[in-house]
């Protein structure tokens, strides 16, 4: 099953919540999203702690759609999502509108991505960009076209692992934390990302 949970970022990207919601896809709105989903999109799910949401409009605006109040302030809107459409039976779980805006809700999801990627495929997207984690349980592959750019970010210092298909790879090097692995250039064909220690977080255009 496939999911699509759509944050309420303020980096809201109407564009790519249409490329993402396509038929047969379960579309989770975080709180506030719900109103600003485009025209024709409507929610299967509209979950959070609904601090952000006027839930009479949205309630009227998506009668059919199921309102989840998910109060635990332990885990973010975000973190809670995730859960609630792995409980769903998600095998893969598409995010938009998540990242970007405010730095500490931004680094926040990204280790909420990290926390459960191996729980399913977790794919987030953002400005043109996708953004998945690659562990020694999860390598990451993916078929790219020549001139693309593909960022290595570790998760953590102590990251070692093997990235090919890129003009600066890696042979079971260390992956530094800093600047090193940043804005790297497919060179048409397989992209690989295989970590042997750690955690490793690839932006690529998607």
């Amino acid at each position: 099953m496939r999911f699509l949970i759509v944050g309420d970022s303020p980096d809201f990207e109407h564009d790519t919540v249409l490329r993402l919601a396509l038929p047969g896809v379960h579309v989770v709105a975080l709180d506030g999203a719900a109103l600003k989903l485009p025209s024709g999109i409507s929610p299967e799910i509209v979950c959070g702690d609904f601090d952000s949401l006027d839930t009479s409009a949205s309630r009227m605006r998506f009668p059919g759609a199921e309102h989840t109040l998910l109060e635990d302030q332990n885990e973010n809107d975000l973190e809670k999502a995730i859960r609630l459409a792995l409980q769903r039976g998600a095998q893969e779980i598409m995010m938009c509108c998540v990242l970007g805006g405010l730095p500490d809700q931004h680094s926040a999801n990204l280790s909420v991505i990290h926390r459960h990627h191996e729980s399913a495929l977790l794919r987030a997207f953002h400005r043109g960009m996708e953004c998945r984690v690659a562990s020694p349980n999860r390598d990451f592959r993916a078929k790219l076209p020549e001139g693309k750019v593909v960022s290595t970010i570790p998760a953590g210092e102590e990251v070692r692992g093997s990235i090919s298909g890129v003009r600066w790879p890696l042979t079971d090097g260390l992956l530094r934390m800093g600047s090193h692995g940043v804005s790297n250039v497919s060179l048409g064909g397989d992209v690989e990302v295989s970590p042997t220690r750690g955690a490793v977080f690839v932006f690529f255009e998607a």
